[in-house]
C-alpha cells in the first residue's frame, strides 16, 4: 500500500524536444489530441479557443508507438473520465489517464501491433467498452478498455494471414449482432460475427472471400443504409459492395502519390488523403476535390478524420515529423475549408514569454544563447551534477544549487560565476558520454576519477576533487558514445579498466589504475548493438547489427572466432550478463542519471519502483550521513543519441528520503553539540594545548578545501528548492510574507513543470505554457487545477516538509544563511521564542495547504485530493507522510459533508470483502484471504464475494488480481476511516459496519503467510483503525481476541522504545508495536469499563488455568504474561486520567495489577502504592505492610481483601451503598470505613487467628453517623461525584484515632 513519494520537476532549456509523431487521435469531447512518437512517447494537446498547445509528454514506451485510441470508461469506472489507449511496436499496451497521463494499467502483446481501436460490444449480455487489436499476428484481439486483458479472440480458419486493417460494421443498435470486418495482408476478406449472448472466448470467420486486394491500409464501413465498403490500398482506392463484394467505385492513384489513408463524409463523399498530406474528397463515383496539403513534411504525415456531430463539421487532425499538430475543420455542406490551426512544439517555445531554464545556462558566457548541453550524470554521493557541453568543457556544479539558481529568484542568482562549480577543459569537441565509476562500483574504483568520452575520439580521466587532467587515451577513430564497466566477476586487471565503444565499430578496454589500453576490438563491419561478457571464460562477446559476434580474449586481446547465423544466437543466449547498449536492464548500482539515456525506459521503471533503502543500517554510522544525500535528489539527462533533446533535464524529489535526511542532520548536530559541550566542561588544557588544536584545525580546513573546492548539498538546501516550488503562492498574502521574511523561502521566477510517476515507473510531464497573470498567481494556482493525483502527491509531501521542519530547532531555512554571522550574546531564550514563531509559521503553511486551500480556490477548477490515494498512505512507512495523509484524508471527508460521505460509502462499499460468511472461516486461502492479497475485478463491483475466490483466480491474470487487491485494500481503509471518525454515518449500514469490522479484525489476527505478510501497512492500517473506531466496531467483534493481539504486538515496545522516541524512520516491526501501542491506549480511554472487565476475565482465566501444573509451562509464555508491562501501563493511564470509571471496576483493577507486578516485591521490601502509584489517588485502596493485605472497596459496597502471602482474596459482605475511602490502621489490626451515600463510618475489625494461617474473621465493631447533610442531592449518583473521589479521604492518627478529612476540607476525629 506505500512506496516512496517521488515528485518530478522538468528544466526544459532552451530548445523544445524532439516528438515525431507516428500516432494520433482525436478524443470524442474534441477537447484533446493525442500523438505517439517514434522515440514511445506521448503527448497530450489541448484544443480550446480555438488553439492547440501540448499540454503534457508522456514517458510511455520503450519503442515507437504504432496506435492511440481514445475510450470512455463510463461503462465500467464509476468515475466518468476521459482515458486512452497506446500500443508500441515491442506489444506494450498501456491504459492512461488523459488528465495527468497516469498510467492505469499495462499489459504486454505477442507479436507485433499495427492499430487499435476503441469501440463498445455487447459480450456475454453486457456492454463493455472494448479495444480492437490488430498486426503481424493471425487473430485481432478483443481486450477490456479497463484491465487491458483479452475478452474474445478472433481466429480465423481458413488461411489465417496478419491483418492488415479491420472495422467495426455499425449497427443500429449496440445490442444488434455485430458484425467486424478484416483485410489480411495477402488481400482476403474476413467478417467475424459477434452474438451479443455470446459467452466463448473464440470466434471463427463467418465468411472469407479473396479480393486481391494487396498493400491495404485501411477499410471504412458507411454508417448509411446501403452498406457499402471503402478500401484503401496504397496504389488505389475502390468502393465494393458489403454484401458481395462487387466493386461499384474504383480510383487509381496518380503516379508518384500513395495513398495512405481515408474514410467516409456521407454515403456520396469520402475522403483521401496520401502520404505526402493531400487531402482530397470524391463525390462517388467520379469528381474529386482537393482539399489541402503539404509537401513540407520530411515523412508521412498522420491524418485521422473526425466526425464532429455538435456543429456539423469535419476534423481533420495532422501530425508531422516535427512535433506538429494541425486541425483543419471543414464545413460538410459545402465542403469549404471553415478553420485550420496549427502548432508545434518550435511554436509553443517561440511564443513564450521567458524561455524554459536549462540546468546550467547561468554558467554559460552568454545566458541568453547558452552552450548547450550534450551529456550529464548525476553524482550522487556528492549531489553533484556533471555536464559536459558542445564546446568540450565539464562543468561540475551541486545539484540543488543549480536547480534554485535557474528556478527561483535567489538573492544570489545574479551573481557571476554563482553557484559554485568546477569547469574541466580537455577536449577539443563536443561530450558525448560521461562515466563516474565509483557510482557503479564503489570498491574498484577511486572516488575521485571520472571518465569522458568525446567526438573528438578520446576518453579521458578526471580527478573531480583536484580539477586536473590525469590521462588521455586515444585508442578510437571516431566518435566515443558509450562508458560501460566490466562485471565484477572479471580478473584484477579488467576490474580496474572500463569500457568504451566508439561509432567506429570498435570497442576499447581501458586500465584506470596502469592507464593503459588492454584491449582494442576494432575492424567490426557493421554497427555494435550489444556488448556481453563471459568474466569465467576471459571471453568479450560483441554483437553487431548485421546478427555477427565477434569473440574477444580480454587478457590477450586476441578474436577467439568469429559467428553468424544461429551459432551466434546461441552465444548471446548463453552469456551470463545480457546487458544491452540501447535497452539495459539496471541492477541495483544503475542511477538514476544513466536510466533513461537512450530513452532507455526499463532502467527507469526499475528504479522508479527501487523503495528507500533501509536507512536503520546507517543509524549508528555517523559517517554515513553524506551518503544517504542520493536518495534525497536525482537529476536524469533526458538524452537520445542522436538527438536535439540535450538541454531537458528532470529533477527527482524522494520526499521520503528528504524527510529522513533532515532528522539524520539534526541528530547529527545533536549529538556533535553534546559532545563539544563534553569536552569544554571536561577541558582544562593549558595554553599550549590550545594553540596546538588552533593549528590542527587550520590544517584540517586547509586539506578539505584543497580536496573539494565544492559544496556538498544538505538536505535544508534541497528542503528549500522543494518546497518554495511546491507553495501555493500568491493565495494568502500574510502567508506569502512569513514565508519569504521568516522561513526563507524563495518565489520561482516562471511556471514550475512538475511531472508525476504512475504504475510500473510510467512518468508524465507539463510542457511549459503561456503566464496569463502574474508569475506569483500562476505558480500558486495552475498545479492545483490539472488533477486529483498532482494535487495528492503535492500536497502530501508540503505538509509532511513543513511538519518535520516544524519540529526542528533551526526550522528556518533562512536560519542556514544567519548562522555564521549570528551575535554570540543571543540568550537561549532568544533562540527559544525564535523557534516558537518559526514553528508557527510552519503551522501556518501547513494549515494553508491541508484545511484552506479549497477556500481560497473557490470559483476556479480545483482539484481536490484523492481519497483513494490517501487511504494508500494511511499508515506509510514515513511518519511524517503517514500524518500529513491522515490530515489529509480527514480534512477532505469533512470538506465534502455528508452527502460527499455518503457517495464516498456507496462508491467503495462494493469492494470490501465478505469474511462473514460461515462456510468460509477466515483462516481458509481458499475461501477468504485479505484484502492486500486478493480482490474482485473492476467489472464485478455491484456483487459482493470473498477474495481470492477459486472462480477470481481462475479467470483473471496476475497482475489483474493485484490490481483488484489494491482497490479491497484501499475500500477497507477509507470505509474504516469513514467509520472511525464520522461512526454515525456508517452505523445505519449494519452490514457495512459489520464487513467492515471483521475485514480490520481479520487484517490484525491473520497469520503472517506469502500472501499477507506481518507488518505490512494494511495490517497497520487496520491495528489503528481498530483504535480509532472502536466504539463503531465493538458490537461486531470480540473483544478479547482484539485486545490479545494488539497486546502480542505490543510485547517488544520496551525494546523498541529507543527508537519510537527518537523521530527518525522506523523498521517495519517496530512500526506495528508503536501502532498498536496507540491503538490500545485509544481502545482503553474510549471504553475503559470494557477494556478493563476484559482483561480482567483473562487474567481470570489464566489464573484458573494456571492452577493446573500441566498448563504452567505453557501458559508461562503466554500473550498475557508477554505483555504485563503494556497491560500495567494501560491500567495506570486509565487510572490517572479516567478516575471516576476506574473507581466502578477497582477491585478488577486490582486484580490486573497483581497479575502485573511482582508480589515478591510487595511481600517483602515496597507496597502496593509504591509498585503502582498512580492508585495512591484512590482513597479506597489501602494496604497493610504488616500482613501483607489490600482492602479494596467494590461496587456493591463490599470489601475485598487480598492476601499477599497466601495469594488468596475474602469478600466481605456488608449492607448499605458504596464505599468512599478506607484505610487500614497502623498496626493493621482495624479497617476504617467511610460511606458518604448513608453518612455513616464504620469499624472492622481484621483480626486473623492461629498465627495468620487461616482465614480473616472480619466483622464490623462499631458505625458512626458523623456528618450533618446539609445537600441531600450530593447523595445522588452513588457517591461518584468526582471531586469527593479525591477529597475524602480517612488518615489513622494513631493505632485508635482516625481523621476523616471531607471535600468541604473539614477535619473529623473519631475513636474505636
Amino acid at each position: 500500500m506505500s512506496n516512496s513519494l517521488i515528485v518530478p520537476l522538468v528544466l526544459w532549456g532552451n530548445t523544445p524536444p524532439t516528438h515525431r509523431i507516428s500516432a494520433i487521435t482525436f478524443t470524442p469531447d474534441f477537447q484533446s489530441v493525442i500523438t505517439g512518437c517514434r522515440d514511445g512517447q506521448l503527448c497530450v494537446w489541448d484544443v480550446k479557443d480555438g488553439d492547440i498547445s501540448p499540454k503534457l509528454l508522456i514517458f510511455g514506451h520503450s519503442s515507437a508507438v504504432v496506435s492511440v485510441t481514445s475510450v470512455k470508461n463510463d461503462v465500467l469506472i464509476q468515475e466518468k473520465r476521459s482515458h486512452f489507449v497506446s500500443v508500441s511496436q515491442r506489444g506494450e499496451i498501456c491504459l492512461w489517464d488523459i488528465s495527468d497521463g497516469r498510467c492505469l494499467e499495462q499489459n504486454k502483446l505477442s507479436g507485433i501491433p499495427t492499430c487499435i481501436v476503441g469501440q463498445n460490444l455487447m459480450i456475454n449480455n453486457e456492454l463493455k467498452q472494448c479495444v480492437l487489436c490488430y498486426g503481424q499476428f493471425p487473430e485481432i484481439l478483443i481486450l477490456s478498455a479497463s484491465t487491458l486483458s483479452t475478452l474474445l479472440t478472433l481466429n480465423s480458419r481458413i488461411y489465417p494471414d496478419w491483418v492488415a486493417c479491420a472495422c467495426v460494421v455499425p449497427g443500429k443498435s449496440v445490442k444488434d449482432v455485430c458484425d467486424i470486418v478484416g483485410l489480411t495482408v495477402s488481400g482476403m476478406i474476413k467478417v467475424w460475427r459477434l452474438p451479443p449472448n455470446s459467452t466463448s472466448h473464440t470466434l471463427y470467420e463467418e465468411e472469407s472471400r479473396q479480393v486481391n486486394y494487396t498493400n491495404s491500409v485501411d477499410v471504412k464501413i458507411s454508417e448509411g443504409d446501403s452498406k457499402v465498403m471503402l478500401i484503401i490500398c496504397t496504389h488505389a482506392w475502390q468502393v465494393c459492395d458489403y454484401v458481395d463484394c462487387s466493386l461499384l467505385c474504383y480510383t487509381a492513384s496518380k503516379p508518384g502519390q500513395s495513398w495512405n489513408g481515408g474514410g467516409f463524409i456521407s454515403d456520396d463523399f469520402v475522403a483521401i488523403w496520401s502520404k505526402n498530406g493531400l487531402v482530397q474528397i470524391y463525390k462517388l463515383p467520379f469528381s474529386s476535390i482537393d482539399l489541402f496539403g503539404s509537401q513540407e513534411y520530411s515523412l508521412p504525415p498522420i491524418i485521422k478524420l473526425y466526425h464532429n456531430k455538435s456543429n456539423g463539421s469535419l476534423n481533420f487532425i495532422t501530425g508531422g515529423y516535427g512535433a506538429s499538430v494541425s486541425l483543419n475543420e471543414v464545413d460538410v455542406t459545402s465542403l469549404n475549408l471553415t478553420q485550420s490551426v496549427y502548432s508545434s512544439f518550435v511554436k509553443l517555445w517561440e511564443g513564450l514569454d521567458r524561455k524554459p531554464a536549462g540546468i546550467i545556462d547561468q554558467l554559460s558566457h552568454d545566458p541568453r544563447e547558452p552552450c548547450h548541453v550534450t551529456a550529464s550524470l548525476f553524482i550522487s554521493q556528492y549531489c553533484y551534477l556533471c555536464c559536459g557541453r558542445e564546446d568540450g568543457s565539464i562543468v561540475i556544479v551541486p545539484a540543488a544549487k543549480t536547480c534554485k539558481a535557474n528556478l527561483l529568484r535567489d538573492e544570489f542568482a545574479n551573481r557571476k560565476g554563482w553557484p559554485p562549480h568546477k569547469t574541466l577543459r580537455g577536449h577539443h569537441d563536443r561530450v558525448t558520454c560521461l562515466l563516474y565509476p565509483h557510482q557503479e562500483a564503489t570498491a574498484r574504483y577511486a572516488p575521485e576519477l571520472l571518465v569522458s568520452g568525446s567526438a573528438d575520439f578520446s576518453v579521458i580521466v578526471w580527478d573531480i576533487m583536484a580539477g586536473t587532467l590525469l590521462h588521455s587515451f586515444h585508442t578510437h577513430g571516431g566518435e566515443v558514445y558509450q562508458l560501460l564497466v566490466p562485471p565484477a566477476a572479471c580478473n584484477q586487471r579488467i576490474r580496474q579498466s572500463i569500457c568504451s565503444v566508439g561509432i567506429d565499430h570498435s570497442v576499447a578496454l581501458l586500465n584506470l589504475r596502469d592507464r593503459k589500453c588492454i584491449l582494442l576490438a576494432s575492424r567490426h563491419p557493421t554497427p555494435i548493438v550489444t556488448i556481453q561478457w563471459r568474466p569465467e571464460e576471459d571471453f568479450l562477446i560483441i554483437a553487431c547489427s548485421d546478427s555477427s559476434v565477434f569473440v574477444w580474449q580480454m587478457e590477450t586481446g586476441h578474436l577467439d572466432r568469429f559467428e553468424q547465423g544461429q551459432v551466434a544466437a546461441n552465444i548471446l543466449a548463453a552469456c551470463d550478463e545480457k546487458d544491452r547498449l540501447d535497452n539495459k536492464a539496471p541492477d541495483n548500482s544503475v542511477n538514476i542519471s544513466q536510466a533513461l539515456k537512450h530513452r532507455n525506459i526499463h532502467a527507469f521503471k526499475a528504479l522508479a519502483q527501487q523503495g528507500l533503502k533501509s536507512i536503520m543500517d546507517g543509524l549508528d554510522e555517523q559517517d554515513k550521513n553524506d551518503a544517504e544525500t542520493e536518495e534525497q535528489l536525482h537529476v536524469r539527462h533526458d538524452l537520445q543519441i542522436p538527438s536535439n533533446d540535450s538541454d531537458s533535464h528532470i529533477v527527482f524529489f524522494n520526499t521520503e528520503s528528504l524527510i529522513a535526511k533532515l532528522l539524520l542532520e539534526h541528530s547529527s548536530r545533536t549529538r556533535k553539540k553534546q559532545k563539544s559541550g563534553d569536552r569544554n566542561e571536561t577541558s582544562t588544557s593549558t595554553g599550549k594545548a590550545m594553540i596546538n588544536n588552533f593549528i590542527k584545525q587550520q590544517v584540517s580546513r586547509r586539506s578539505k578545501k584543497s580536496s573539494s573546492l565544492l559544496e556538498v548539498d544538505s538536505a535544508i538546501d534541497i528542503a528549500q528548492l522543494f518546497v518554495s516550488c511546491l507553495h501555493a503562492w500568491g493565495m494568502d498574502p500574510s502567508i506569502d510574507n512569513l514565508c519569504t521574511e521568516r522561513l526563507g523561502l524563495v518565489m520561482p521566477k516562471t511556471s514550475v513543470c512538475f511531472g508525476l510517476l504512475s504504475h510500473k515507473g510510467h512518468m508524465s510531464l507539463m510542457m511549459p505554457r503561456r503566464i496569463t497573470g502574474t508569475v506569483k498567481n500562476d505558480n500558486g494556482n495552475h498545479h492545483w487545477c490539472i488533477s486529483s493525483s498532482l494535487t495528492t502527491q503535492h500536497l502530501t509531501a508540503i505538509i509532511s516538509i513543513a511538519n518535520t521542519m516544524m519540529e526542528l530547532p533551526n526550522a528556518s531555512f533562512r536560519s542556514k544563511i544567519k548562522r555564521g554571522v549570528r551575535d554570540t550574546t543571543d540568550s537561549t531564550s532568544d533562540d527559544v521564542s525564535r523557534h516558537r514563531i518559526d514553528s508557527q509559521s510552519w503551522s501556518l503553511l501547513a494549515t494553508l495547504h491541508c484545511v484552506l486551500l479549497p477556500e481560497h480556490m473557490e470559483g476556479l477548477d480545483y482539484k481536490p485530493p484523492k481519497l483513494e490515494f490517501l487511504a494508500r498512505r494511511w499508515q506509510d512507512r514515513c511518519l511524517e507522510l503517514r500524518e500529513a495523509a491522515q490530515a489529509l484524508m480527514l480534512a477532505e471527508l469533512r470538506q465534502i459533508g455528508a452527502a460527499g460521505r455518503r457517495r464516498v460509502v456507496e462508491g467503495w462499499a462494493h469492494h470490501i470483502p465478505d469474511y462473514v460468511d460461515p462456510q468460509a472461516p477466515p483462516g481458509d486461502p481458499e475461501h477468504s484471504t485479505s484484502p492486500a492479497s486478493s480482490s474482485m475485478s473492476p467489472e464485478e463491483t455491484g456483487e459482493r464475494s470473498s477474495i481470492n475466490s477459486e472462480e477470481a483466480t481462475a479467470h483473471h491474470h496476475h497482475t489483474q488480481r493485484q490490481s483488484v487487491r489494491r482497490r479491497h485494500a484501499t475500500a477497507i481503509v477509507i470505509l474504516g476511516v469513514i467509520g472511525a471518525e464520522f461512526g454515525q454515518e456508517l452505523e445505519p449500514h449494519y452490514s457495512l459496519a459489520r464487513y467492515t469490522c471483521k475485514a480490520l479484525v481479520y487484517l490484525l489476527l491473520q497469520p503472517p503467510s506469502v500472501k499477507l505478510p506481518a507488518h505490512i501497512p494494511i495490517r497497520r492500517a487496520a491495528i489503528d483503525l481498530l483504535g480509532r473506531g472502536f466504539t463503531v466496531w465493538e458490537p461486531y467483534m470480540e473483544v478479547s481476541a482484539v485486545l490479545l493481539g494488539l497486546l502480542e504486538l505490543c510485547e517488544s515496545y520496551s525494546r523498541h522504545i529507543h527508537s519510537i522516541q527518537s523521530g527518525l524512520p522506523l523498521n517495519p516491526d517496530a512500526d506495528s508495536c508503536r501502532s498498536a501501542h496507540h491503538s490500545l491506549s485509544l481502545i482503553a480511554t474510549a471504553r475503559p469499563l470494557t477494556f478493563i472487565t476484559t482483561i480482567a476475565r483473562e487474567v481470570a482465566r489464566h489464573n484458573a488455568a494456571a492452577a493446573n501444573p500441566q498448563h504452567q509451562a505453557l501458559l508461562a509464555s503466554s500473550v498475557l504474561v508477554r505483555a504485563k508491562p503494556e497491560v500495567l501501563r494501560l491500567v495506570e493511564l486509565l487510572a490517572d486520567k479516567m478516575m471516576s470509571d476506574v473507581n466502578n471496576v477497582l477491585v478488577e483493577v486490582v486484580d490486573i495489577v497483581l497479575f502485573c507486578i511482582d508480589i515478591s516485591g510487595l511481600r517483602s521490601s515496597f507496597g502496593l502504592l509504591e509498585a503502582v502509584p498512580t492508585l495512591a489517588k484512590f482513597h479506597t485502596i489501602s494496604y497493610d505492610p504488616r500482613s501483607r493485605r489490600i482492602a479494596v472497596a467494590a461496587g456493591n459496597g463490599a470489601i475485598v481483601l487480598y492476601d499477599i502471602r497466601t495469594c488468596k482474596h475474602q469478600i466481605v459482605p456488608r449492607s448499605g451503598g458504596r464505599i468512599t475511602a478506607l484505610c487500614f490502621s497502623p498496626e493493621g489490626k482495624y479497617l476504617c470505613v467511610y460511606s458518604a451515600d448513608e453518612n455513616q463510618l464504620s469499624f472492622w475489625i481484621t483480626a486473623t487467628s492461629l498465627f495468620g494461617m487461616l482465614q480473616s474473621q472480619v466483622k464490623c465493631i462499631k458505625t458512626l453517623s458523623p456528618l450533618k447533610m446539609h445537600n441531600p442531592s450530593a447523595r445522588s449518583n452513588g457517591g461518584m461525584c468526582h471531586s469527593r473521589l479525591n477529597q475524602s479521604k480517612l488518615v489513622w492518627v494513631n493505632n485508635r484515632v482516625v481523621v476523616l478529612l471531607t471535600s468541604e476540607g473539614t477535619e473529623h476525629r473519631f475513636h474505636i
